[in-house]
């Protein structure tokens, strides 16, 4: 995934049906892409639904870099009260 800073996650929305956002690649580290998002979002409560997705990336030249299908690990709710 080397030169991604945006990439193209694809999830089912709560309908069964197909939906693509393009996402900000927050870090990449010994394999593994992390990325954020927030609770409020659809993207966050259809990861929680159904896990599995589908995630392009590409680089500066609009070369496909990489396509990935999977499981994300570590989904994760962060508590950022004080």
């Amino acid at each position: 995934m080397r030169g991604i800073r945006a990439c193209a996650f694809a999830t089912l929305d709560r309908n069964g049906l197909p939906a693509v956002r393009i996402i900000d690649v927050m870090l990449k580290e010994e394999g593994r892409l992390f990325f954020c998002t927030a609770r409020g979002k659809d993207f966050y409560k259809e990861l929680l639904a159904n896990s599995t997705v589908a995630v392009t990336g590409l680089n500066d030249k609009w070369q496909t870099v990489h396509t990935l299908w999977g499981v994300p690990s570590g989904l994760q709710m962060r508590n950022n009260t004080r």
